[in-house]
């Protein structure tokens, strides 16, 4: 398959005849929930985030925006390539009832903002991609950003979770290998991203109840090629296999079928496989640090684990070596 299969995104999820279900080349601009009687319920249903990672030679940052509206989260931190197993910070920040975070309408409407006290994330829908500005104190280091992640198309899916009768939309914008432009700052060390490469995931989703899924996303340069990757499993999938999955190549978006994952039994430190059941894609995972979370509220669990790590190995024609990532296997029950 290739980007000419995939339609340009619509302006709304919607139409006068219901949801726009499929997978478009672009953002989607207007993405209006239906109204309902039941609105604190479908606040609580209702899930939001923004993640998105940047790299280069010197550093990778990873940072997460979730709003679960029983619960605001943020987690962001950032790794010395030449020293993974020690991240110069690394935190999560979590306001309960939802407060202090704010998202944007849509990837391309708006803007999302997290605030604590004095410190702030901001992150501006913009035509030219997403500027992102952060000042937060971690772990005693004081760490400013201001940095721009350059819009591809990506790839936007408008999918069902429900059935005919009663539509369930969940909606997910994900691009990766995006060129980026700007800097970070911890303290007095200055690191620029003229260099670094971006994976960008924006969702809103009236998620099921109990949801499962496994993830991985990279970006890499290969030769003169920016090359990025996005594949999932057991969330968005028609006959087993995930409508999000697809790799990118210089702002060209390339589906996929099926991802296979192997995840092993000590997932945060043994390596992992990853492949695709159209030959696209074949890598090898070797975690060098991990976030989890372990929690069982009764009502509320969650269970996960997200390396970050080094991928080798093949995307299409491509060899991998030394490709900075993540990979995650979740279940949530919210």
């Amino acid at each position: 398959m290739n980007q000419r299969l995939l339609p340009r995104s619509p302006e709304s999820w919607r139409s006068s005849e219901g949801y726009r279900f499929g997978r478009y080349s672009g953002a989607i601009e207007r993405l209006p929930l239906p109204p309902t009687p039941l609105f604190l319920a479908r606040r609580l249903r209702l899930k939001e985030w923004h993640y998105f990672s940047v790299c280069n030679e010197a550093i990778y940052l990873g940072a997460g925006l979730v709003q679960l509206g029983y619960a605001s989260h943020l987690f962001l931190y950032i790794v010395r390539r030449d020293q993974p197993g020690s991240p110069i910070l690394q935190s999560e920040f979590t306001h309960p009832g939802g407060f202090g975070l704010k998202f944007s309408k849509s990837p391309l409407d708006g803007l999302t903002v997290w605030r604590r006290g004095r410190d702030f994330i901001r992150i501006y829908g913009e035509d030219s991609g997403w500027r992102i500005r952060f000042d937060v104190r971690v772990e005693g280091k004081r760490l400013r950003a201001d940095f721009r992640i350059l819009r591809d198309p990506g790839l936007s899916l408008v999918f069902n979770l429900g059935n005919v009768k009663k539509p369930q939309p969940a909606y997910t914008h994900k691009v990766a290998g995006a060129s980026v432009r700007g800097r970070v700052q911890v303290d007095e060390q200055t690191y620029p991203l003229g260099d670094a490469l971006a994976v960008s995931d924006w969702t809103r989703s009236l998620a099921a109840r109990e949801t499962r899924w496994k993830w991985c996303a990279l970006s890499a340069q290969a030769g003169t090629s920016r090359l990025g990757l996005n594949l999932s499993a057991e969330v968005y999938d028609e006959d087993g296999a995930s409508q999000e999955n697809a790799r990118y190549q210089d702002g060209r978006v390339v589906p996929l079928a099926r991802a296979i994952f192997e995840v092993p039994e000590r997932p945060a430190l043994d390596a992992w496989r990853v492949r695709t059941v159209d030959n696209e894609v074949d890598l090898v995972f070797t975690p060098l640090g991990a976030r989890q979370q372990h929690l069982n509220a009764g009502l509320l669990r969650s269970d996960f684990v997200q390396p970050y790590g080094t991928f080798v190995g093949r995307i299409g024609n491509q060899q991998i070596a030394d490709a900075f990532g993540v990979v995650e296997d979740h279940h949530a029950v919210w």
